[in-house]
């Protein structure tokens, strides 16, 4: 089972079957390949599109592809704002960073295993002390793919300005106050993220898209 079947066969997210026309996936695959052009890529990326309310506006890639898109993130973005993302997703796959962080997970578990046993310490503090690590990793890799991200909208001509707008779309609280207020508790524990914060990462793709 891979990781996209793993995914998808979850309840946890909920996911349907798509929506959108058939023209709109076709622009977005022809978007896709563009980019993976720019980024020298010999493999051509598969598409999944599916609808999740549980996740709503997200997109996912995986180890070598496919790159997963929810309806829910097209519906939210523009044309452009969609190849922006699309970028940053060909990014984690050209710079191989699932594999990276599956590597890197492996390697902190063993060292927390070596650092740890024998000594009397509770295992909650062990397990934090290689998640504490493997985040911030993940979240160094978000900023990597960012970054390469814009390279490839610079190589389509695309102005990179539109990730920061399709992040400030993204990320965003909603209007109503009841989800406004979940939005911002996430915001404060966003030190359990594989994502930077969203202050964070709107700051330097200000800086970077200037």
């Amino acid at each position: 089972l891979n990781a996209y079947n793993a995914l998808i066969i979850n309840p946890l997210y909920d996911f349907e079957e798509s929506q959108l026309s058939l023209k709109k996936k076709t622009q977005i695959v022809n978007d896709l390949n563009a980019i993976a052009d720019a980024a020298k890529l010999d493999n051509t990326i598969e598409v999944k599109f599916h609808s999740s309310k549980t996740i709503g506006p997200n997109a996912f890639a995986f180890p070598a592809g496919p790159i997963l898109i929810t309806d829910e993130l097209v519906l939210t973005l523009n044309q452009n704002e969609i190849i922006a993302i699309l970028a940053h997703e060909v990014a984690h796959i050209e710079e191989r960073h699932s594999l990276q962080q599956f590597i890197r997970l492996a390697g902190l578990t063993t060292i927390s295993a070596l650092i740890f046993d024998g000594i009397f310490i509770s295992d909650l503090l062990a397990d934090t002390a290689v998640i504490g690590l493997f985040l911030k990793s993940s979240r160094d890799l978000e900023r990597d793919a960012d970054i390469s991200a814009l390279n490839y909208l610079d190589i389509i001509n695309v102005d990179k300005k539109h990730l920061l707008f399709a992040m400030e779309n993204i990320l965003k609280c909603p209007k109503e106050e009841e989800l406004k207020e979940n939005c911002d508790q996430d915001n404060q524990l966003s030190w359990l993220s594989t994502h930077p914060s969203p202050e964070d990462r709107l700051e330097y793709l200000r800086f970077a898209t200037q």
